[in-house]
């Protein structure tokens, strides 16, 4: 591993990847992970995250690509 100067870590940019949301908050490969309480429309969020994503359409202020776009939901409790 090589020893970088503050120097060189402040002039560092990161490489020029396709965004999926904007301003390198969410790139390709990335995931994003929705924690809150119980009926707080996470839900509700990340199907209108996936939405616009899919559609390639402005997200919160956003520009998003358009590329295809998956949801798990893992809060769900199994049957007893």
């Amino acid at each position: 591993m090589e020893i970088e100067s503050a120097k060189d870590l402040l002039a560092w940019e990161p490489p020029d990847e396709p965004e999926v949301i904007g301003s390198g908050i969410l790139i390709p490969g990335g995931r994003l992970v929705v924690h809150g309480q119980y009926k707080s429309m996470k839900s509700l969020m990340l199907m209108h995250i996936a939405s616009c994503v899919a559609q390639g359409k402005p997200l919160f202020g956003f520009s998003t690509s358009q590329m295809r776009a998956l949801i798990i939901q893992s809060e769900i409790p199994r049957r007893q």
